[in-house]
C-alpha cells in the first residue's frame, strides 16, 4: 500500500485546488492517507483579515488571484476568492476529531467547499460544530475532544511540520517523496 501524508490548510487555495487530484488518487489507487493541518496564517484574528491587511499589495493580489482562477479553470473547479480569509484553527483541530471518528472525507469536504465556494467563514464554531453534529458527533464529544485531545494533536503536527522541513502548503510525502505546491492526479500518480 502506498502511503501519502499532505500537509494544508483551509485558507490556502492551492491546497483547495490540489484537493481534487488528492480525492482522484484515493479513489483510484491503493492509498493510506494522512491528512496533516498546517495552520499558515496563524496570527488572523477572529473576523478575518483581508489580504491588504496580511501585508499582500494589490498587484500581487491581482497577479495570485488570476493564477488560482486560471488553475480553477483548468481543473473545472469552482473557486471564488474571499474578501476576509478566515482564521483556520478551530476547523484544523475538529478535523483531527472528524478523522478519528471517521467521517474526515465529509468533513474535510464541508469545510473546503463552504469556504472557497461559498465563501462562508470558517472560523464560526456554531457552524463547525453543526458540520460535525450532522455527521452524528455530539456537542459534549466535540467538546471533550477540545478540552483534553486536539491541542496536543495540533503540537505533534507541528513536530511533523518540522521534521519534514514544511515551510508551505500543500505539501505531500508520497512514499517518502516530498511534493511542494500545486499537484495533479498525474503528478501525485507518478511519485507513487
Amino acid at each position: 500500500m502506498n502511503k501519502v501524508i499532505v500537509f494544508s490548510d483551509y485558507s490556502c487555495p492551492f491546497c483547495y485546488l490540489s484537493k481534487k487530484a488528492l480525492d482522484m488518487l484515493v479513489e483510484k489507487q491503493d492509498i493510506k492517507l494522512e491528512w496533516i493541518g498546517y495552520e499558515i496564517h496563524p496570527k488572523i484574528p477572529e473576523g478575518g483579515m483581508t489580504l491588504p491587511e496580511m501585508g499582500f499589495d494589490e498587484d500581487y493580489i491581482d497577479v495570485i488571484a488570476s493564477e488560482i482562477k486560471k488553475y480553477a479553470l483548468q481543473l473545472d473547479m469552482e473557486i471564488n476568492i474571499p474578501e476576509r480569509f478566515s482564521n483556520s484553527h478551530l476547523a484544523l483541530l475538529l478535523t483531527e476529531l472528524a478523522s478519528d471518528i471517521g467521517v474526515f472525507k465529509e468533513f474535510n469536504d464541508r469545510v473546503y467547499q463552504d469556504y472557497w465556494v461559498r465563501e462562508i467563514d470558517i472560523n464560526d464554531s456554531t457552524r463547525l460544530y453543526s458540520y460535525l453534529e450532522e455527521l452524528g458527533i455530539s456537542r459534549s464529544e466535540i467538546d471533550v475532544f477540545l478540552k483534553t485531545i486536539a491541542r496536543e494533536r495540533f503540537k505533534g503536527n507541528l513536530k511533523l511540520v518540522e521534521s519534514y522541513g514544511v515551510s508551505a502548503v500543500p505539501n505531500f510525502i508520497v512514499n517518502g517523496k516530498q511534493l511542494r505546491g500545486l499537484q495533479t492526479y498525474e503528478d501525485l500518480k507518478k511519485a507513487l
